[in-house]
């Protein structure tokens, strides 16, 4: 039995008697205080079975007071991890390198979308000029509102459906446990601590009538099931060596891998004095490296990059994807236009695919260049496994001989030598059933 279609927004369920929506906010069960990394530094939200209530995900956000002494670094996330557990313990998401991943999904956002969120999300990328290493904003003592948009299958925007909450009851009182775990200090800011206050998911609900409820709770208690498809992400993590040729193993047993995504970033990092408001590439956790040209380490130009991709393929047992390796010879434009194609984004224009204004020189001299984003800051090799439109079934079936997914790389010259790793991101679809008795499982049956 699917979650209906009609309960996807207000306007499409405007004509069912007694369905309305309703906002409340759900504050951190282990805190009412500060968060900060050298303390306590795990937001943890229980979401409880609100009564007849389902979560429309496309209008619901987390929230909170971010305080610092610094500046903020354009592009930083403060979680570092997130963690999903259904209420009795099983986990449905643990996305490692989140703060990395949720800079991958904004660089698959239109540039219009990254400007008319700079204010409430605090995050540059889409005005100009904003290159990804400027430092943005002093947020003072008395800090600033800083929006931020789950990058989670079931409680993000990437779920289609409402979440049906209230066919969730447990003995544990709650639906849903979210953990966010917060980011390194220096991800955040430069060199100054972090805090934050005022954290909760702000939630939108949609309730429905008791008789509504109770059609289809009958039908749970009759054996039925609500699949709630979803996906997630799993982070891969690979230390580059000296080697011009190198095979990255991803280990996934996946049954339905949907599609994967590696960028290339600095294996350590410190945020050092900038210049000009700017800070180094080299020491910038969310510039990925691989493109044809790189920032200079004082931030007021470019130059070749001498650890640039050359070459690339996936390969599954005997199967390359795609079929030959791509060549990217004088420029990476084949490897943009692969990820355009097979990720369906021709109509969308991702701000990956545009220009960011950087060299402006320390004397001030007017000498700014306009870089391809995708060469200098942006870059990523990606693809897409599905076969079908089944949001169910459709994916990479990676469990089938043991066999890791290899990422074969061919690089200019040494890509050890800026103390690089690569991360992968393995995305798989999967389906949570939600049962009788509030039980919920990634198992049927």
């Amino acid at each position: 039995m699917a979650i209906p279609r009609g309960l996807v927004s207000r306007d499409m369920v405007r004509q069912m008697e007694g369905v309305k929506s309703i906002r409340t906010n759900v504050l951190p069960a282990n805190s009412s205080g500060h968060f900060e990394y050298t303390g306590n530094n795990r937001v943890i939200f229980q979401i409880p079975a609100f009564p007849n209530s389902f979560i429309n995900t496309k209008r619901s956000y987390i929230k909170f007071k971010l305080e610092t002494s610094g500046k903020l670094v354009s592009g930083a996330n403060v979680f570092r991890r997130m963690l999903l557990k259904n209420s009795r313990g099983q986990v449905l998401e643990d996305t490692d390198n989140y703060d990395i991943l949720s800079q991958v999904m904004d660089q698959f956002k239109t540039k219009e979308q990254l400007a008319g969120q700079a204010y409430t999300h605090k995050k540059y990328d889409g005005l100009d000029p904003a290159p990804h290493d400027i430092i943005s904003v002093n947020t003072g003592l008395a800090g600033v509102t800083v929006v931020h948009e789950l990058n989670s299958g079931i409680l993000g925007n990437h779920q289609d459906f409402m979440i049906p909450v209230s066919s969730m009851v447990a003995s544990s009182g709650y639906a849903f446990q979210l953990e966010l775990f917060l980011n390194e200090n220096g991800k955040v800011c430069d060199n100054y601590q972090y805090k934050l206050s005022d954290v909760s998911y702000e939630v939108e609900l949609v309730e429905v009538t008791d008789s509504i409820m109770s059609d289809l709770n009958s039908e749970l208690s009759s054996g039925s099931e609500i699949p709630l498809p979803y996906r997630s992400w799993r982070s891969h993590t690979t230390s580059l060596n000296s080697s011009l040729s190198q095979k990255v193993n991803i280990s996934e047993s996946a049954i339905n891998l949907e599609s994967v995504m590696s960028v290339i970033v600095p294996s350590s990092f410190t945020q050092s004095p900038f210049t000009n408001g700017k800070v180094a590439q080299a020491v910038s956790p969310y510039v990925f490296g691989g493109g044809k040209t790189k920032l200079l380490n004082n931030g007021t130009g470019i130059s070749d990059n001498a650890a640039a991709v050359t070459k690339y393929s996936f390969r599954y047992g005997s199967t390359y994807y795609p079929t030959a390796p791509v060549e990217l010879i004088g420029d990476s434009v084949l490897a943009l236009e692969n990820a355009l194609s097979v990720f369906d984004m021709q109509e969308k224009v991702p701000n990956m695919t545009g220009y960011l204004l950087t060299g402006e020189s320390s004397s001030g001299a007017n000498d700014h260049k306009l870089v391809p984003r995708f060469e200098c800051t942006d870059f990523m090799i990606g693809h897409n496994f599905r076969t079908t439109t089944d949001p169910i079934k459709g994916g990479l079936n990676a469990s089938s001989s043991g066999a890791p997914l290899e990422l074969n790389l061919t690089f200019k010259g040494d890509p050890s030598a800026v103390s690089s790793e690569i991360v992968t991101f393995v995305q798989q679809l999967n389906t949570l059933y939600i049962k009788k008795e509030g039980a919920s499982s990634v198992i049927s049956g």
